[in-house]
């Protein structure tokens, strides 16, 4: 039988395991809807594995599921759902692993689609992994993947597109490239996100701006900071007061703004340096990836650790966040930033020895860094 003839049931893998959640629900409710049986012709089998046994246990529920005739429907529907077996694990590129993964196509092979509409879900998925191979090229399936790994920036445009339109509102370029820079590359907190922004805005405002985005979204992992680091920039003396007494309100610690503080201008600092050897030139939309190769590449040798993932590397920062720095940096001169550098140090110094005054170091702080 030719793989693509006659398509039998639906797969989709991918590597975000939000983004094929996402498009598995929306495929399952078509589903649904379509066969119109209601919860009597649905069966729903977990496909999340640990070790070799719990494989064992998931396949032989699934094969039970398609090889059963619906008692009180006229069609079943089965979603295999979260299959993370499908890779090179430990447990994925196993013997065992490799014979269940067998028994699986078979069953895929044998039922009937005409009594049974199957959907299989898996993430992540390894393109070299024989079953993967099989589905993608030899399967009678509708083959699908999301959330290429290579190319996730557009997979979450995508997904801030289709979130948008379902929750009324739009966005402008600007306040996509900010949310895409924020969340990080995670598309679970592209969904929060959106839905926050658009209860925000209120019925009577449909679009979602840059400076939306800006006051509303933390960046990722550092939600508690975000305002304060953020006001810090402004040169707005009333809102970074606010902002830190907001801050103190619920918290006790300085030191998370103290690290977000620093870890920002140490990068303001490499980039002033990169603006007045005339390497960057400052402007609206941030800096682009082949600009950041490209001085990557010119001043290499003046860095340590270049393809390093840290918050230490110039190089390893999202684009767009880089250029709202090397705004940052451009209305100060480099000595103003290595006396900040110095006050973030002197103020770590400060809350060790007076603990109970944290808020008025971070007071003082502020007021010093105008």
């Amino acid at each position: 039988m030719s793989a693509k003839t006659e398509k039998k049931f639906t797969f989709i893998g991918g590597y975000d395991d939000f983004l094929v959640a996402h498009a598995g629900k929306a495929v399952y409710q078509e589903k649904r809807a379509y066969s119109g049986d209601g919860p009597v012709s649905e069966e729903i089998i977990s496909g999340q594995v640990n070790n070799l046994a719990e494989l064992e246990k998931a396949i032989k529920e699934f094969c039970e599921a398609v090889y059963t005739l619906p008692m009180f429907a006229s069609k079943k529907l089965v979603w295999f759902k979260d299959l993370n077996f499908l890779n090179l694990s430990q447990t994925g590129k196993s013997e065992g692993a490799q014979k269940q993964g067998q028994h699986f196509q078979e069953a895929l092979l044998r039922f009937d689609p005409k009594i049974v509409d199957v959907l299989v879900t898996a993430c992540p998925i390894d393109r070299r992994n024989r079953t993967v191979k099989w589905l993608e090229k030899e399967a009678p399936a509708d083959y699908q993947t999301v959330g290429d790994s290579k190319k996730k920036d557009q997979s979450l445009d995508v997904l801030i597109l289709q979130e948008a339109e379902a929750a009324g509102v739009s966005l402008t370029d600007g306040a996509r490239r900010a949310l895409l820079a924020k969340v990080n590359n995670s598309a679970r907190m592209v969904s929060v996100e959106i839905e926050k922004l658009s209860t925000y805005l209120g019925p009577d405002e449909r679009e979602i701006k840059e400076q939306h985005v800006l006051e509303m979204v933390p960046d990722f992992g550092e939600s508690d900071f975000f305002e304060v680091a953020e006001a810090f920039e402004s040169n707005d003396i009333t809102w970074m007061l606010a902002a830190i007494q907001r801050h103190f309100f619920t918290n006790k610690d300085a030191r998370g703004i103290l690290i977000s503080l620093e870890r920002r201008n140490r990068l303001m600092i490499q980039l002033r340096a990169l603006i007045d050897a005339k390497a960057i030139r400052v402007g609206w939309g941030g800096m682009s990836k082949a600009a950041l190769e490209k001085i990557k590449t010119t001043y290499a040798a003046s860095f340590q650790n270049l393809d390093s993932k840290s918050t230490f590397n110039l190089f390893a920062q999202n684009p767009w966040y880089l250029g709202r720095l090397a705004e940052s940096a451009n209305r100060r001169s480099l000595k103003q930033l290595l006396y900040r550098q110095n006050a973030f140090i002197r103020a770590f110094e400060s809350i060790l020895t007076r603990p109970d005054e944290q808020e008025e170091v971070i007071r003082a702080l502020a007021v010093s860094c105008l």
